[in-house]
């Protein structure tokens, strides 16, 4: 059995690439397989963390993962360049491949847990996972033209999940978390909603707000766990800065 869940890291990182790779070849297929990949990998990653329905903190570590993948299949389907795909499928499965072997170690090899892998790799998730959500909405927004509240509603759970699940996993007490993850949620979705509006593409605009995302996920676990200093703030300022500045420097106006 022990055999079976070391394996499964592995597994899960190459059907999510193989399965993306070849539904970007093959587009008429992408009806079955696209489907067929969340409920795969939705059973791989509950069978690794032992399907414990009951616990709350079995939902808590499938969160991260599940807004990942369902997050990468939507901006995957809105993408219409077959070189962005193609990153989008080996970023994820390489970042799912991090998270369930962190995510092994710890259920079931505490020994060779490293401290702190899964928050690490559950930050960068989170920043990713927000990046496509926000990509997925403009393009939806941009092609499909939904009704604005609608999209805003479904992206503020969206949100409210991802954060919630990111500071939740750095140790923040979980009342804390959600009221975190609550206002982080209004701000962006407003935020959304105002960048709409930029002549920007659709990426540009995810990237901004996740970079956006990165400074307020950064600060608020700072703040909560008392970690916050000068030294700190510089620092996700510093990277904010020059992250915004290169998106701005690079974006094609439209």
């Amino acid at each position: 059995m022990l055999l079976i869940h070391r394996l499964t890291p592995f597994a899960i990182g190459i059907i999510i690439a193989a399965v993306m790779i070849f539904t970007s070849f093959n587009p008429l297929s992408a009806p079955w397989t696209l489907p067929l990949l969340l409920v795969v990998v939705a059973v791989l990653c509950a069978r690794l963390a032992d399907f414990r329905w009951r616990d709350k903190d079995f939902w808590g570590l499938l969160i991260t993962p599940a807004m990942l993948v369902v997050s990468a299949v939507l901006i995957f389907i809105l993408a219409d360049d077959g070189s962005v795909r193609l990153a989008i499928a080996l970023t994820t499965a390489l970042l799912m491949y991090f998270y369930e072997e962190h995510l092994f170690r710890f259920i079931h090899l505490p020994a060779a847990y490293q401290a702190y892998g899964l928050q690490n790799v559950s930050g960068v998730i989170s920043i990713i996972t927000v990046f496509y959500l926000m990509a997925s909405a403009y393009a939806t927004e941009s092609f499909i033209r939904p009704p604005l509240f609608i999209l805003a509603l479904v992206l503020f759970v969206a949100l409210f999940l991802v954060t919630s699940a990111a500071l939740w996993m750095s140790k923040v007490p979980r009342e804390r978390a959600l009221i975190y993850a609550f206002g982080g949620a209004v701000i962006f979705t407003e935020l959304f909603i105002a960048a709409s509006y930029l002549p920007t593409p659709f990426m540009t605009n995810g990237a901004f707000l996740a970079v956006l995302y990165y400074l307020y996920l950064g600060l608020s676990r700072a703040h909560v766990l008392a970690k916050l200093s000068q030294v700190v703030v510089r620092r996700y300022v510093g990277i904010g800065v020059v992250m915004l500045s290169a998106l701005l420097l690079t974006a094609k106006w439209i």
